[in-house]
């Protein structure tokens, strides 16, 4: 077993300052004002936001069924409700995070508990959401032990935030605060979930567009987060990131017209089907 590395959580960057150019040179094609200003094109990536991010931790439901349930509150047949329940939770706290990105204490670790709470509302006991752990947790096909005592848990989370206050590049700090958090384990369940939408909340804080990562990339996000852990490389999460923020700046960019098309046609459906609903006899 490998033990927990108290020196992972040391301000060491993620990414070369060339790399930062081009991740803040990209992110000014597409200004998040641009997303939070089109409520419709945000209920779109928040759909797709929820149907990866739930995707990542075993939900076995399709895009579609995320798009349905987000919408309409219609469960996928066959599926658990433990996996709609999940997939309601990340899209109420994206959108949460996106609605009130401004005035988030993104730096906190009230904040972060808040989050964890709200991301694992339906999972989780109310004496679990929010508050460290008692119990040791295994993490499946990872040799990583992390820490099992709450006090010092309670201390290197105290250090996490401290370092992250003092890193001064959003797309830094973004990447710091998810590989770390989830590295620390603090919470029983939900770290990666808490640690994904905190990237998500530091970016939107600091009027960036947050990073969205294909579904195809999952395998490659899991890869990256069990190397971390085990080895503290930074490279191939640093590599992913990269990879998933030009594809998240240019699928908005060039998906936009196709996505306003595809919400008109959805609309139309949903009228037809709520009139043949009505139709219907008694």
């Amino acid at each position: 077993m490998i033990k927990y590395d108290p020196s992972r959580l040391e301000p060491v960057p993620f990414f070369t300052a060339e790399e930062l150019s081009d991740l803040h040179k990209l992110s000014s094609e597409y200004p998040l004002e641009e997303l939070c200003g089109r409520p419709r094109i945000l209920e779109e990536r928040s759909i797709d936001y929820a149907y990866v991010s739930s995707k990542i931790e075993g939900s076995t439901y399709s895009k579609a069924g995320v798009s349905t349930l987000v919408k309409y509150g219609w469960t996928e047949g066959g599926k658990p409700l433990s996996d709609a329940l999940m997939v309601l939770d990340l899209n109420a706290t994206f959108l949460y995070v996106m609605n009130n990105a401004k005035d988030l204490d993104v730096c906190s670790k009230t904040f972060v508990k808040d989050i964890h709470a709200m991301t694992t509302s339906h999972q989780l006991r109310s004496d679990e959401q929010g508050l460290v752990r008692k119990n040791a947790v295994i993490i499946t096909g990872c040799e990583y032990k992390p820490l099992e005592s709450p006090i010092q848990l309670e201390a290197e989370f105290d250090y996490l935030i401290s370092v992250m206050k003092d890193i001064q590049d959003p797309f830094e700090q973004a990447a710091y605060i998810h590989c770390n958090l989830a590295y620390l384990q603090y919470f029983a369940d939900g770290n990666k979930r808490t640690s994904r939408l905190m990237q998500t909340a530091v970016l939107a804080h600091n009027n960036l567009t947050p990073v969205f990562m294909r579904a195809e990339e999952i395998s490659n996000y899991l890869k990256a987060v069990i190397r971390y852990y085990e080895t503290g490389d930074r490279r191939f999460y640093a590599d992913l990131f990269i990879r998933s923020y030009r594809y998240t700046i240019d699928n908005l960019l060039n998906r936009l017209p196709e996505q306003l098309e595809d919400i008109a046609e959805d609309e139309k459906r949903l009228q037809e089907a709520r009139a043949k609903r009505q139709k219907r006899p008694l």
